[in-house]
């Protein structure tokens, strides 16, 4: 049984010297294909040349495209410098318009009532501001109120819109 160990160890060692040298013999070659390499090719690239930072003014990565400039701010709008009112805090478009007291006798004393998306409540007459656009109420009918708005069109030219306000009936509120 020793003499079967001793074989099985000299047989080790002997795979082990053989692979230690075919390891020694693939460094040897593939140090000399390096040498060749590098005598054959330039190697420039792996020294680039120095690059210089300027700290010269250029574009300002952070500053948006379109110019805020062009849009309609409602504070700028204002011909006075006042605070604005409740109306004039939300678009057009959230107001929900409740009812309309119609005058026959004077048709310049009619008024229409709105609600906010809050559910406060407020009375509209010909004339009064409405809206973040300088809206403002040209007409009030039967079955509606016309709010004129002033809009940007894409080439950034003011206009003026006319944005009505319809009375529901009931089967449109529950649709």
């Amino acid at each position: 049984m020793i003499y079967f160990f001793r074989v099985i160890i000299i047989f080790m060692a002997t795979v082990l010297l053989l692979s230690y040298g075919t390891v020694q013999a693939q460094k040897k070659s593939s140090q000399k294909k390096d040498e060749q390499l590098n005598n054959s090719v330039d190697l420039e690239w792996i020294n680039p040349p120095e690059t210089h930072f300027s700290l010269a003014p250029s574009v300002d990565p952070f500053k948006p495209f379109v110019n805020k400039e062009t849009e309609v701010e409602p504070r700028k709008k204002n011909k006075k410098n006042r605070e604005l009112t409740p109306l004039e805090k939300v678009d057009v478009s959230q107001l929900r318009l409740v009812g309309i007291m119609w005058n026959r006798d004077r048709p310049s004393e009619t008024r229409a009532m709105v609600q906010l998306p809050d559910g406060k409540g407020y009375m509209l007459k010909i004339g009064t501001k409405v809206g973040q656009h300088s809206g403002e109420v040209v007409r009030i009918s039967q079955n509606k109120v016309v709010v004129r708005v002033e809009v940007v069109d894409f080439l950034g030219e003011t206009k003026e819109k006319d944005v009505s306000l319809k009375v529901r009936d009931d089967k449109e509120k529950n649709s």
